[in-house]
């Protein structure tokens, strides 16, 4: 198989990487505490059917990415001046996630390192991975999601002495309305993100089942964030969930086991490193793809290194503060998923619903 090719169930894969890589450290939804697990639901729920427009729209044009499909519906000029809009959302996601990922790192093991050292060493591997094409992506995903499964369930074994059902009470306790607004904001991040997916929809081998890929992903994906905020909350009460910004990381510190293995949050640092730098890849993937289609070259996998350089800069210029990361996520970023992750489809799968149509008729 061509090294830059994924099938299905490759790429439903890497959707359930991109959704724990999130679920698995942050404190999602901690606005609203102990609820935190109904807003989950709630948000899921409402990004389903953002799962169906995202692969009907793949499903009119095979074979084609978003920018593609951009210059197609749109026209060159007004294709590429979306693109573009698409690739700064992605260069600020992809420094967004580097800066989370440096960050966690000094916290929790490298306190003494320079954040730009890390940014570097970080960047060279993700640049050699996506040199490699994307099988090496889908290989390296493959290979860890099984180890850090079995660590997770042993893990959580563990940790059930320390669960406490009352920290999921009261229910409800911060009002409906509360609870719509986190979910909201999951919607938009991080369930809608998954639109990025789109920038290098090229690389899936197309089949009649392939529109229903970002649906079935985030469907199966959801059994299990829905597990890690459940038992993060149980573990920590709604108060320390609320107020944590690595809540799983928190978690996993109260789990302490007599004899050789201790400190056993070295399990969560090493998943969430590994997710993490995925979820970057994933970014950086679809801001080649697009550069790719705008300028007409031959390979994407020329410019990563480039592409590479200007995230770790962009990532050290945005050197705020975790408290000031959290506002802006909470306050600013819905408003920009909101316009790139929701409305933006939906406009883009009704002309292509048109358009479509109309071409049907004309062959008639």
């Amino acid at each position: 198989m061509n090294r830059d090719n994924i099938c299905n169930k490759e790429l439903i894969i890497l959707i359930f990487n991109f959704y724990i890589s999130t679920y698995l450290l942050f404190n999602m939804g901690g606005m609203v505490k102990q609820d935190a697990w109904i807003a989950t639901i709630v948000a899921i729920i409402f990004s389903l059917p953002f799962m169906l427009i995202y692969g009907k729209i793949m499903s009119f044009y095979p074979k084609k990415n978003l920018f593609q499909i951009l210059e197609i519906i749109f026209g060159k000029i007004v294709g590429i001046f979306f693109s573009v809009i698409i690739i700064v959302y992605l260069f600020v996601l992809s420094s967004f996630i580097l800066r989370d990922f440096v960050d966690f790192v000094r916290i929790t093991s490298m306190r003494n390192t320079p954040s730009l050292a890390i940014m570097i060493l970080i960047g060279i591997l993700s640049t050699y991975f996506l040199k490699q094409g994307i099988q090496c992506i889908v290989a390296w995903s493959k290979f860890f999601l099984r180890i850090i499964g079995l660590f997770f369930v042993v893990t959580l074994l563990f940790l059930i002495p320390h669960m406490r059902l009352q920290n999921l009470y009261p229910i409800f306790e911060n009002g409906i309305m509360e609870i719509l607004k986190a979910s909201f904001a999951l919607v938009t991040f991080p369930f809608t993100e998954i639109f990025i997916f789109t920038t290098f929809f090229d690389s899936v081998i197309p089949n009649k089942k392939s529109k229903n890929v970002f649906f079935i992903g985030l469907l199966i994906s959801s059994f299990a964030v829905i597990g890690f905020i459940i038992s993060n909350i149980l573990l920590l009460g709604g108060e320390i969930y609320s107020n944590t910004y690595f809540s799983g990381y928190e978690s996993i510190k109260r789990l302490t086991i007599q004899g050789e293995f201790q400190r056993l949050e070295i399990i969560v640092t090493t998943a969430f490193t590994i997710v993490q730098f995925l979820e970057m890849n994933f970014c950086i993937l679809g801001i080649c793809k697009g550069i790719k289609n705008i300028f007409k070259l031959k390979s994407y996998k020329r410019i990563v290194s480039v592409i590479m350089i200007i995230v770790v800069i962009m990532s050290k210029v945005v050197s705020i503060s975790i408290m000031d990361y959290q506002y802006f996520d909470q306050h600013y970023w819905p408003i920009i998923g909101l316009v790139i992750q929701i409305i933006f489809p939906i406009i883009i799968c009704i002309i292509a619903f048109i358009k479509s149509k109309f071409k049907k008729n004309k062959n008639n």
